[in-house]
Parts: C-alpha cells; sequence; structure tokens
C-alpha cells in the first residue's frame, strides 16, 4: 500500500537522522500495515527496522527480521536489497559469533555486489559494523572473535564508502585497516 511505503520512508529518514526510537515506531506500524495487506512491499520495512535496531545495539532482534526478508527477496529477483538483507545480517551473526553462517552471506553479499554493482550507505555501514564486531575481543579473551573475517569486511565496507565519495568514511576505514595489520 501507499500508505505503508510513505510511513516507512518516513521511518528510513528518521532513521538516517539519528531519531531511532521513533523510527522505530514508524516502521513497525509499516510493517504492521504491510502484514494486513499481506503486501509483497514487506521487506522494505523489515530491512528498516533490522537497520533500527542494529543502530540501537539490538542485533538479536534484528536478525529474525532480515532472515524473514531475505526469501521474499530471493523468491521475488530483488538482487540489490537482497544484498542489503545479506549484509544487515553479518553484524548480527558476528554477535552470534555463528562464522559459518557469516562467511555464507559475506560471499553472497559479495557476489550479489560484482552482479548488480550495487552501492550503497546502509550496506557500508553493516559491514563497518561487522567488521568492528568481529575486532571485539570476545568476553574473557584479549582476542578479537576474527581478524582475518574483520579485514575482509572492512575492505568491502571502503570499497562501498569510496564508490559513495564518503572520504572521512574511507579514512576511517583504512585506520581500522592498519590498526588490524599492526595487531596481526
Amino acid at each position: 500500500s501507499g500508505v505503508a511505503a510513505m510511513t516507512n520512508i518516513q521511518a528510513a529518514i528518521l532513521r538516517q537522522s539519528g531519531r531511532l526510537f521513533a523510527a522505530e515506531g514508524l516502521a513497525l506500524r509499516a510493517l504492521r500495515q504491510c502484514e494486513a495487506l499481506e503486501s509483497r512491499q514487506i521487506t522494505f520495512p523489515l530491512l528498516n527496522l533490522a537497520l533500527i535496531y542494529l543502530q540501537m545495539d539490538r542485533a538479536p532482534e534484528a536478525r529474525p527480521l532480515v532472515e524473514r526478508a531475505l526469501p521474499l527477496l530471493r523468491s521475488q529477483g530483488r538482487q540489490v536489497h537482497e544484498a542489503a538483507a545479506h549484509a544487515v545480517l553479518l553484524p548480527c551473526l558476528a554477535i552470534a559469533s555463528d562464522l559459518p553462517a557469516w562467511d555464507l552471506h559475506f560471499n553472497r553479499l559479495q557476489q550479489l555486489i560484482e552482479q548488480t554493482d550495487t552501492i550503497d550507505p546502509d550496506i557500508a555501514e553493516a559491514l563497518t559494523l561487522s567488521s568492528r564486531l568481529l575486532v571485539a575481543p570476545l568476553p574473557g579473551s584479549s582476542r578479537g572473535r576474527d581478524p582475518r573475517r574483520a579485514a575482509q569486511s572492512f575492505e568491502l565496507a571502503r570499497s562501498q564508502w569510496l564508490a559513495l565519495g564518503f572520504q572521512a568514511r574511507v579514512a576511517e576505514t583504512n585506520a581500522a585497516l592498519m590498526r588490524l595489520g599492526d595487531a596481526g
């Protein structure tokens, strides 16, 4: 429905401006509207809400939303949005230390980016978050979860930031890669 789409767009604007609680309310409303109408557009509020939850440090709540959206996106042939869904899932998998699943989704994301030339700030942001989580030490340890995977994720994030022209984010990612190389 057009109302659900507009509500979700408003939620995305609020999310991008950092007004996460207001964004959450609108994204939930858009999701309920799409569910009531059995709309094929339900993937948009699902992904938007997942992005909101990631920004709120609520990755466990984001994961089922993305996992619900992925098969719908595949069946609809929406490869660009599927790429975003795989990217949004990566931080959730990093937190859960589900590295085999992380590899599967990262590889699919890379494949989709190459096939579609997708450039998206949400993908770059999710990759950056995933990298940071993979660098963070496991509880009770001084070692990061997985520096190799973190470097892969930072590299792909850097290519997204570079293509977007976000030079400050490129520099930030380069610095993170340098620290990662120094630690390794």
